[in-house]
């Protein structure tokens, strides 16, 4: 997975964060962009985060593990 860029959604859970991550696709037959979002679980061990900031999340550096942890904020609200 490459890194993505997201907003936080959610800091109610201990050294987690929810992350909203919006992506657009084209619909085959009517070649509408369609705006799609996932909410990931993030990792975030410092807890530095808060609703709002624009986030870099990516993969932890384990070949096997698919954590994911939070590796920039961009932007704080």
């Amino acid at each position: 997975m490459k890194p993505q860029l997201g907003y936080v959604y959610s800091t109610k859970m201990n050294k987690k964060v929810s992350v909203l991550v919006p992506y657009n696709k084209v619909h085959k037959k009517y070649k509408k962009i369609i705006v799609y979002k996932k909410v990931y679980l993030v990792s975030d061990p410092r807890e530095e985060a808060s609703e709002g900031d624009l986030v870099l999340i990516c993969l932890e550096s384990s070949k096997y593990n698919k954590k994911l942890s939070l590796s920039k904020i961009f932007f704080k609200s």
